[in-house]
């Protein structure tokens, strides 16, 4: 079983949700990640190691300030789940002995096959993005020139926030999770809190094996970044003239796959030439993919 440390198992995790929604996976969701971040993928652990922010660096921060990112209504629920996984019926036994569980706005069971697979959750999770003028100005501005400020880095124009997630990847062996997200009471201790205030919540989870974490802000605040998306610009289009019509900035940026080759079961890369030639198809694919899947 991977320790929950392991490069390889945040790797591994992180392949597993990019493949279902062309998206990467914050390792740990308490990390920061902002609209506007640019930086590359750290091969090794799959995590996103940040280099700067357009709306902070010098030469754009004057003019991002005019475009603020776009901030999405709250989902109650958000969820991604890798191929290998299938939700099953939720039955509330004596042995759960947790009041609240019952009436819980996020409940399920979880069957896990002979593949490691993952999962996560996401409870009232919004979506901030980018706006297309902003990223209009960034792909025209003399910073995406070549050799530019984003050569073989990637920005991040869309990230989910959210007060509670679960995340959850298996070990392999058929295993099953049990989950539930119910409001507790009020929490005083908690700063700016009082009795019958601001209501916080927790997880109640069963497994047997597997690498598993969650969190919940007690007063509700969006503090996590469980997904987020990040676009790389590719070889720039040049017209001599002006642009042809429907020529949008957005096609100018694609999305960016993962830096590595295909993973096994344990996260290790395939070295061999079929892994080299499924990892090409999987560039290809994941450049216009944009599905992702709920629950």
């Amino acid at each position: 079983m991977f320790s929950f440390r392991s490069h390889i198992a945040s790797r591994k995790y992180i392949d597993l949700i990019h493949r279902e929604t062309a998206k990467y996976a914050n390792w740990d969701p308490s990390k920061k990640i902002e609209v506007g971040d640019y930086g590359h993928i750290n091969r090794k652990t799959g995590e996103f190691e940040v280099e700067g922010n357009v709306y902070k660096h010098s030469s754009t921060a004057e003019k991002a300030a005019l475009f603020p990112p776009n901030i999405g209504y709250p989902m109650l629920s958000y969820t991604v789940s890798s191929h290998v996984v299938a939700r099953t019926g939720f039955e509330v036994t004596p042995q759960v002995g947790v009041q609240g569980i019952a009436d819980a706005s996020i409940k399920g069971e979880w069957q896990f096959g002979g593949k490691r697979g993952a999962l996560l959750i996401m409870s009232h999770s919004r979506i901030e993005s980018m706006p297309a003028e902003l990223l209009e100005y960034i792909t025209s501005s003399p910073l995406n020139e070549k050799g530019s400020l984003f050569k073989e880095k990637g920005l991040v124009t869309e990230i989910h926030t959210c007060p509670a997630y679960s995340l959850y990847m298996s070990a392999g062996n058929n295993e099953k999770l049990r989950l539930a997200f119910h409001v507790t009471t009020p929490i005083p201790s908690a700063p700016g809190a009082t009795a019958g205030g601001k209501v916080g919540g927790e997880w109640w989870k069963e497994y047997d094996a597997g690498v598993y974490q969650d969190a919940a802000h007690p007063e509700g605040k969006h503090t996590f970044v469980p997904l987020f998306k990040l676009k790389k610009t590719p070889i720039r289009i040049r017209y001599r003239d002006s642009p042809p019509p429907g020529a949008m900035a957005d096609d100018e940026w694609i999305d960016s796959p993962v830096p590595w080759h295909p993973l096994d079961e344990e996260g290790q890369e395939f070295k061999d030439d079929v892994g080299r030639r499924w990892q090409d198809e999987c560039d290809e694919l994941t450049s216009s993919y944009t599905g992702t899947r709920f629950r």
